[in-house]
Order: C-alpha cells, then structure tokens, then sequence
C-alpha cells in the first residue's frame, strides 16, 4: 500500500495555535476557559477527540503549583496563557521540568505576566516557521529513503524521526537546567516524574 505521507506530516502538523489577540483581557471562569479553547482547537490535530483542556487538569496545574495562585473562582490573561504554555510542553518535559521553568523565570527581575504573554506572542509569530522546518526535515528524511518501496527504509526513518525528538528532548531539558538549575543537584531526573503528576495529562 502506497503511503501519501506527504499528507499526513501536513495533517500531523497543523496544530493550530491561539494567539494572544484571541484570549479575552477580562479574567474567565474556568468553564469559560475550556470552552474558549475546546472551540478554537475542535477538529485540528491528529487525535481530534482529544481533550485539549479538562478541570481536572486544571486544578492540577493550581495545585501543583505550575500556574500562578488565582484570586477567587476566575483566572486572568496570565493564567490562560500559562495553560496553553504547559499544554504544550507536557508531552515533552515534566511536570517537575516545566515548574522549574516557570519558577526561575519568575524569579527573574523584571519577569512579569506583560513577559510572560510578550513570549507567547512571540512564539505564536515564529511557529508557523517552525512548523515548515520540522515538515521538510521529516518529509527530506522520507524522500531519501523510499519509504513506500522499502518497509525496511520505513523502519529507519521513524527510527530517525524518534531520535531525532529525543534529542531535541534532552537538549531542552539541557537548557532549563543551565538556565534555572534545582537547589537539590543529587535529585535524580528520574524522580521528577511523580505519580500524581500523570493525571495532568489525562
């Protein structure tokens, strides 16, 4: 069977992305939030009955500490934008990762929420970019390699499309612990992915 797999990085990548100008200044209630975003990403992305945002995780990110603390029963621009933040970095880091982070940054003077929205802002502007680089890499990969002739060449570029994601993994974690290393420099990485952590993901 012929693959389009032309197609499908296509598909795999257009994920979508709120922008900054599409998040309401006034603060939201929680369900305000997950309908806000249900509606933006409803039908993009490869698993699209996923759930993009539940209270669950929600409350997990406040009580985990990954979010700042809110006041009273409604979270403002920061917080959403925080979400969106740590929802798109969880499939790649851990919780513990993404808390060291968020934790260093604010610990930097001058690091405020007008900084924190000025990155996402930013970061909205150069994906598309990226998105296009990380297609034509894989798409070079899979071209070079007659996939649809040759399974066995199939085989060899999702192993350089996992390696490839590996490293690109352990170069980000390189740099959040250059950048805001932990107190505890015996605390073993491993240790960092707790149980509990795993239900913010669901």
């Amino acid at each position: 069977m012929t693959m389009d797999y032309k197609a499908l990085l296509q598909a795999a990548v257009e994920d979508g992305g709120l922008k900054l100008s599409e998040i309401p200044t006034i603060d939201l209630y929680m369900d305000q939030i997950i309908t806000l975003i249900e509606g933006h990403y409803a039908g993009l992305g490869v698993e699209k009955d996923e759930k993009r945002l539940t209270k669950t995780m929600i409350n997990n990110y406040s009580k985990e500490g990954l979010i700042k603390p809110i006041k009273g029963k409604k979270y403002s621009r920061e917080h959403i934008v925080q979400m969106l933040m740590i929802y798109g970095m969880k499939n790649t880091l851990s919780m513990q990762e993404i808390k060291q982070t968020f934790d260093g940054l604010y610990r930097e003077e001058g690091f405020d929420g007008e900084q924190l929205l000025s990155a996402y802002e930013t970061f909205q502007e150069r994906k598309p970019v990226i998105r296009e680089q990380s297609r034509q890499l894989v798409e070079s990969s899979l071209d070079s390699l007659n996939v649809n002739e040759d399974k066995t060449g199939l085989l060899v570029a999702l192993l350089e499309i996992v390696t490839l994601s590996n490293y690109l993994k352990t170069i980000a974690q390189a740099c959040i612990d250059g950048a805001f290393p932990l107190q505890d420099r015996s605390k073993d990485r491993s240790k960092d992915r707790p149980v509990k952590a795993q239900s913010i993901k669901e």
